[in-house]
């Protein structure tokens, strides 16, 4: 016979499991943030277009590229909004990486 307690306790564990998962895909898409925005720069310093543009579409489902090419460098800034229901509040990952443009590049 199971007990209110037993059922509640699993309850708690199975929600506890959960957020451990959610926890542990937020630093995989952080990983994932950081090394499109490095990719990503370093092709915008290069002045490779295409290649920037393809970088783009494998960047995190969501995220929102910011391409600063301002002066002697390329900042790049990735960031995706992560909520896994919409009860409880999302968080925000970001990764930036910065590249000097290489000589004789315009972009």
């Amino acid at each position: 016979m199971v007990t209110v307690e037993l059922v509640f306790g699993m309850m708690i564990v199975t929600m506890m499991l959960a957020l451990f998962g959610w926890a542990v895909s937020l630093f995989g898409l952080q990983a994932m943030c950081i090394d499109s925005a490095s990719d990503i720069a370093r092709q915008a310093a290069r002045g490779d277009q295409a290649a920037v543009d393809r970088e783009k579409a494998s960047a995190p489902k969501g995220s929102v590229i910011d391409i600063d090419a301002s002066g002697g460098e390329v900042r790049v800034v990735v960031k995706v909004r992560s909520q896994p229901l919409q009860l409880v509040p999302g968080i925000t990952l970001q990764g930036s990486a910065t590249a000097a443009k290489e000589p004789g590049k315009s972009q």
